[in-house]
C-alpha cells in the first residue's frame, strides 16, 4: 500500500441464534486513527474498518475478534 491510499478492511461471522448476539472487536498492534461500521442481517454480522495509510500503519497488525456468546472466541488477523 502507498501512503495515502485509502484501505477497508472486512471481517464477518455468521449469527447462530438472534437471541445470543455475536460481536465483532477490532484491535490493532498500534493505536491509529480507524473508522469502524457493522452491519447486521438476519444471518450474517459484517465489520468494515476503514483508514487511510501513513507511515504510522507500517507493520501494524490489526485483528478482528467474533465472539459467540455461547461459543469459543474466533480471532483472525
Amino acid at each position: 500500500m502507498m501512503e495515502g491510499s485509502s484501505v477497508s478492511l472486512r471481517c464477518s461471522t455468521k449469527i447462530f441464534c438472534p437471541f445470543h448476539p455475536t460481536n465483532l472487536t477490532w484491535s490493532s498492534s498500534l493505536n491509529v486513527n480507524v473508522t469502524e461500521r457493522q452491519y447486521q442481517s438476519q444471518t450474517e454480522l459484517i465489520s468494515d474498518l476503514n483508514f487511510t495509510v501513513s507511515l504510522r500503519h507500517h507493520g501494524v497488525t490489526f485483528t478482528c475478534t467474533a465472539t459467540h456468546q455461547l461459543q469459543q472466541q474466533i480471532t483472525t488477523q
